[in-house]
């Protein structure tokens, strides 16, 4: 008898080993792309009894964690942001290097500035004076709009930083001028003020940014789960289900309405569609 449950708790040990799902980030903790993460890692977990080990595997603009996917196996998927887009766009990655299996949601990103400063979108217009956009590293989502900025305005200079926390901070006490935020902190405190949103169109009561600053190009990012190509095809099947079936989910709509973003989960036909397209706005957009 003693033999036999040992027999069984072996297999169940492998059968959990086996079950797990590793979930990379490559960004930090606390952002909103690690928040949905982990609100879909704990979706998972309740819905399917298997665990998911989220791992947050930072630095230069989500390259590190991307390449950690690269070299990753077994059940694993990374959920990054555009920059997963402009990363191809700029070749440090190729797209037959990984199998996309759900853009999970969407959303601008919100123009902020330090309220104690008092600019307006007239004032970043018109002032001539030196102004430091804040970002979290080159390449980042972050850094896009920033620099489609910069390409309007001479006197504009990004300041990359290793993540978006050490860049709010400075934007909170006033040593940068503006950053491009994924979420709406300016609801949570007062010392940031958002004047508009990153796309081309008003978004949640905010002017667009060619409203504000006439800059043509708009940006927003996806929430983009992917494997690398060695993962199986029933695995990425099983992961865009679970996407889909997370977006559908009561809990989850009222988490996005909370943030301001908004669910895309299709299933892998449409999600090819929607990677195509946006990566073909990406080239248009970078070129």
């Amino acid at each position: 008898m003693k033999k036999f449950l040992a027999i069984i708790a072996l297999a169940l040990t492998h059968f959990s080993a086996q079950a797990e799902i590793k979930m990379i980030v490559p960004f930090a903790v606390g952002g909103a792309f690690d928040t949905v993460a982990r609100h879909f890692a704990v979706y998972i977990e309740n819905k399917t009894g298997e665990p998911v080990t989220v791992q947050n595997v930072t630095g230069a603009g989500s390259q590190i964690g991307t390449t950690r996917l690269l070299n990753s196996t077994g059940r694993t998927v990374l959920v990054n942001s555009s920059s997963f887009y402009v990363n191809i766009v700029a070749g440090t990655f190729n797209s037959d290097e990984f199998k996309i299996a759900s853009i999970l949601a969407d959303a601008p990103m919100f123009l902020a500035v330090p309220t104690s400063k008092n600019l307006t979108c007239e004032k970043l217009r018109t002032d001539p004076r030196p102004f430091f956009i804040g970002s979290s590293g080159k390449n980042s989502v972050t850094s896009i709009p920033a620099n489609f900025v910069i390409e309007k305005y001479k006197n504009y200079t990004e300041v990359p930083y290793k993540g978006i926390g050490e860049a709010i901070i400075d934007l909170i006490g006033a040593r940068l001028d503006i950053i491009f935020l994924s979420t709406r902190l300016d609801k949570e405190n007062p010392k940031l003020q958002v004047l508009a949103n990153s796309s081309l169109n008003r978004y949640d009561g905010l002017i667009s940014i060619k409203e504000c600053l006439g800059v043509n190009k708009g940006s927003t990012s996806h929430w983009v789960v992917a494997t690398n190509k060695d993962a199986s095809d029933e695995f990425v099947a099983y992961i865009n289900k679970l996407s889909q079936e997370y977006n559908a989910d009561e809990n989850t709509k009222a988490f996005f309405k909370l943030k301001d973003i908004l669910p895309m989960a299709g299933n892998l036909a449409t999600t090819k569609k929607q990677y195509d397209s946006e990566l073909k706005i990406w080239y248009t957009v970078l070129k």
